[in-house]
């Protein structure tokens, strides 16, 4: 098991109930530092990823952002809740995708029942601006976003990984 983690203070104790919890002899786990907020951070964690391991059986894309009452903008220029949600995670799907080929991995993108509750999706202004930023609406369309890459990711890389789309 890999972690990506925001904070690996958080993650080390996250680690110990982990094993003794549930992996008390049959693994262990690893964590690696990763912000959702800076793609650099991403495509930087995913490449040790493949760098150190020979396979990898699934991707569980779990880690989020709700809503916000105010806009914030990610270093790399898009809205935090959008690239924490879908961008940083659709990256990283990306990087790894050949390690995921080789042992017919499965993927497992982790949506909401908003995702759509959105209005008409505005193409024109996919990532909001401060001007009309609703931070609802931007937790919905980043959900709604992570089901059509998911959608998209399953027909474009056809090499026996598995795509799936699931709210709790």
């Amino acid at each position: 098991v890999i972690m990506l983690v925001r904070n690996p203070i958080a993650g080390v104790a996250i680690r110990r109930q982990l094993r003794e919890e549930y992996l008390e002899s049959t693994g262990d786990v690893t964590i690696i530092f990763c912000d959702l907020t800076n793609m650099a951070s991403v495509s930087k964690a995913a490449d040790l990823i493949m760098k150190t391991y020979t396979r990898i059986d699934g991707l569980v894309c779990n880690a989020g952002i709700g809503s916000r009452s105010k806009y914030e903008q990610t270093i790399d220029g898009f809205e935090s809740i959008i690239q924490t949600n879908c961008l940083a995670h659709a990256l990283l799907t990306t990087i790894l995708s050949c390690g995921l080929q080789l042992t017919n991995g499965v993927v497992i993108n982790v949506s909401s029942h908003v995702s759509h509750a959105t209005a008409p999706f505005d193409y024109d202004n996919p990532f909001f601006s401060e001007d009309d930023y609703n931070g609802y609406e931007a937790y919905c369309r980043s959900k709604f976003m992570v089901n059509i890459f998911t959608m998209q990711a399953g027909k474009r890389i056809t090499s026996g990984v598995r795509f799936l789309a699931i709210y709790p």
